[in-house]
């Protein structure tokens, strides 16, 4: 199999980027709680669709085509079959294909599995959020089990569909999806106040022993997701809960806040950064100390994902996220399902109607109570 790291085809990492690139590679930053959080109340399943894509895709296609460029700045071939699994985002799909998976941008490839993902949000959304308490700390508990467990199950799914261990466990869309929706009930026992779990410090703390210690001793297998899936679940819960408490936490810092802003820009333009970088060195002759090397790769990085942001992202935002049309009424994502209209008040205004048709013929005649009850229950009806 191709190594992990070669997302410019044949071209490589230097030894040192390439072994704080292999380690601990965390699984995708759970965008379930991402899109249940940022979910509006009167969203519609077309608007929620066209939000995403807005944010995603002008930044996606500018990156794919820095990606192509620089190939052929490095005398690169470039594939046409690769490079239209790319803008598509069906790369994650092709099992056993390393170089599908990482041409061009390679990073891309989580992107795949976030149009899987957002494809089917509105759907799970509703379903998760008909779950009781238990319910949602069911499917959190499960969810995380069976992705620790996993890496077990290899050999015979391998076995029975040809696939190899790091298509089922990291790559594959589907394989990925139990995550999401784990995420999305973990956002909802947040919002709901109904979260149990440790403080931001304690969380932080053992996802880094988890990253930088754990993912180095378990066997490869359990390095792509299974090592730090409960940490991070813990992690962003305590943020989340942190944040809405208004406990003390770095990240509302105004500066830490806006690097989260960019960060969807830096993740995308961060690789073509580091392979940039090494080619350009590796042409010159030029040997850099490591953390040097590591801080140049920063700084374009972050200077590249702050001109990604501001000139492509935001703009995208802005022209296509709005839409002119009103959302029909009941069509909205997370508007609350109407409850059944109770028998009696149909009744009450069906009788209602009586002392109308009485006044009519005697003028003299007060309304009846009946009439006055009537009103509450229309006015919900009409407003449902």
């Amino acid at each position: 199999m191709d190594n992990p790291v070669r997302v410019y085809a044949d071209v490589e990492l230097p030894d040192p980027l390439a072994s704080v690139h292999r380690s601990g590679r965390p699984p995708l930053d759970n965008p379930g709680s991402t899109a249940a959080w940022s979910a509006r109340d009167r969203d519609t399943t077309t608007g929620f669709w066209r939000r995403r894509f807005a944010r995603i895709y002008p930044s996606h296609v500018v990156t794919f085509a820095v990606a192509a460029l620089t190939l052929v700045w490095m005398g690169k071939a470039l594939n046409p079959a690769i490079a239209l699994g790319n803008p598509s985002l069906t790369q994650a799909w092709v099992p056993n294909r390393t170089k599908w998976w990482f041409g061009y941008n390679g990073v891309s490839w989580s992107l795949s599995c976030e149009a899987l993902f957002y494809l089917t949000f509105p759907f799970a959304i509703r379903l998760v959020r008909r779950l009781s308490t238990r319910g949602l700390w069911a499917t959190v508990t499960v969810a995380n089990v069976c992705v620790t467990l996993f890496p077990l199950f290899t050999a015979p799914v391998g076995w029975a569909t040809g696939w190899d261990a790091k298509c089922m466990l990291y790559m594959l869309p589907p394989a990925r999806l139990i995550e999401f929706v784990a995420g999305i009930a973990l956002a909802l026992l947040v919002k709901n106040g109904s979260w149990r779990g440790p403080g931001l410090t304690a969380s932080l703390a053992l996802s880094l022993v988890t990253v930088f210690g754990l993912t180095h001793v378990m066997p490869f297998n359990f390095r792509w997701s299974a090592c730090t899936v409960i940490p991070f679940t813990l992690t962003v819960a305590a943020a989340a809960r942190a944040d809405v408490g208004g406990e003390p936490s770095p990240f509302r810092n105004r500066y830490i806040v806006y690097l989260g802003e960019i960060s969807f820009a830096f993740y995308l333009v961060h690789e073509i950064a580091i392979f940039s970088a090494n080619h350009f060195l590796t042409t010159h002759h030029v040997v850099l100390p490591l953390t040097l090397h590591m801080g140049l790769v920063f700084a374009v990085s972050l200077i590249g994902a702050v001109l990604l942001h501001e000139y492509v992202e935001k703009p995208g935002v802005r022209l296509l996220s709005r839409s002119r049309r009103k959302p029909p009424a009941g069509r909205h994502l997370l508007a609350p399902e109407a409850p059944e209209t109770p028998e009696a008040p149909v009744k009450a205004t069906k009788t209602a109607r009586r002392p109308t048709r009485d006044r009519a013929d005697s003028p003299g005649r007060k309304q009846g109570p009946r009439a006055a009850t009537s009103r509450p229950a229309t006015a919900r009806s009409g407003s449902a």
